[in-house]
């Protein structure tokens, strides 16, 4: 997963995890408490990766939660969040997108169709979708996710010039090289508005349009900025 889509969910979703003055590791789980016994629990199976009792146990704080709190408290939607994440390290893509449909499915009734939170939820399925190689689904989900992030946002926006990465990277991957090339210019656009082509995500992007179509106005230019530029720097940069 992308760092930028961990913060957003981390933010978003103020994580729940139990409060202690001890690790998680060293904590001593209280069974009277029944809620952070089963926290307990669950936090150890998600370090140990241990994800047929990572879903037990936030299933049971699940049930705990959503009688105390409804459906609508964040740490219910933590907890769905979790158990994606948990099969998905363990490459079991489909059992990832049912907790993340599930997710998704309570986005849709607690913040409706233009929440942040959902927008990454997509994007998450995004992910899992593609490295399924079930590309038009994940392109698909992208536009959902990008949908979203236009509503308060114009085309110069970072996390909008993301999205549009992210659906190039599909769109190449399915042979759309025009296609990508033209996500790929939408990206770069807002990239080096705000930097310039040494910016390392303007030059990442310009290297892919390079490989798709050499003569692209995008790697002239760059070309020719890079040639124009001290040995200095130049060396400099090659050591990095």
């Amino acid at each position: 997963m992308s760092g930028r889509i961990l913060y957003l969910l981390v933010f978003i979703l103020a994580i729940g995890q139990p409060v202690s003055a001890k690790s998680v590791d060293d904590a001593e789980p209280d069974p009277t408490n029944e809620l952070a016994y089963y926290d307990h629990l669950a936090w150890q199976a998600y370090q140990d990766k241990d994800c047929v009792k990572v879903e037990t146990y936030f299933n049971k704080t699940l049930e705990i939660r959503l009688k105390i709190f409804g459906q609508t408290h964040d740490e219910v939607l933590t907890a769905y969040d979790k158990i994606g994440k948990c099969w998905r390290r363990k490459g079991e893509h489909e059992k990832s997108l049912v907790q993340y449909e599930k997710l998704l499915e309570l986005c849709e009734i607690v913040y409706h169709d233009n929440y942040l939170l959902m927008a990454a939820v997509y994007e998450l399925m995004g992910e899992v979708l593609r490295e399924n190689n079930r590309l038009e689904q994940a392109l698909e989900m992208y536009r959902k996710a990008q949908n979203i992030f236009l509503i308060d946002n114009d085309e110069s926006n970072y996390t909008v010039a993301n999205t549009y990465q992210e659906m190039a990277e599909v769109l190449l991957q399915l042979e759309r090289r025009d296609e990508a090339v033209l996500h790929y210019e939408k990206a770069l656009d807002t990239f080096t508005r705000f930097s310039d082509v040494n910016d390392h995500r303007a030059r990442y992007i310009i290297e892919r349009i390079r490989h798709i179509q050499p003569n692209h106005p995008a790697v002239v230019q760059y070309t020719a900025v890079d040639t124009n530029q001290p040995a200095g720097k130049k060396s400099q940069k090659r050591k990095r």
